[in-house]
């Protein structure tokens, strides 16, 4: 998945990364556990250039986040962060033939 050339300059392997784990999605024919696969290479890739801690001033600005209680709390919602974009990537990047239901249910229920 790494291209060595574009290994020796960082910001287009980091864009690399970027491009291929959020346009990542599931081929007509590909299984659930082979794109979650897939998936799950691409976000160790990313995770390598940026850290699981990119997300955290993003997370920062959720009112979820300042409405929580305590310091504990915040900073479970950054750990957590990371998994749950990579979630996200997955339903919304999915077979929508096979899963669109599913998506549209998960939706529907956090509105």
């Amino acid at each position: 998945m790494h291209d060595p050339e574009r290994a020796k300059y960082g910001y287009a392997s980091l864009l690399q990364a970027m491009r291929t784990f959020v346009n990542i999605s599931q081929l007509d024919y590909e299984s659930l556990l082979d794109y979650q696969k897939r998936v799950k290479q691409s976000s160790e890739i990313l995770s390598s250039h940026l850290g699981e801690e990119f997300l955290d001033k993003f997370v920062e600005k959720l009112p979820e986040y300042r409405a929580a209680s305590d310091t504990a709390e915040q900073d479970d919602m950054k750990a957590k962060a990371f998994r749950a974009f990579t979630s996200y990537v997955v339903l919304k990047n999915s077979d929508q033939r096979k899963y669109g239901s599913l998506v549209q249910n998960l939706q529907t229920q956090f509105s």
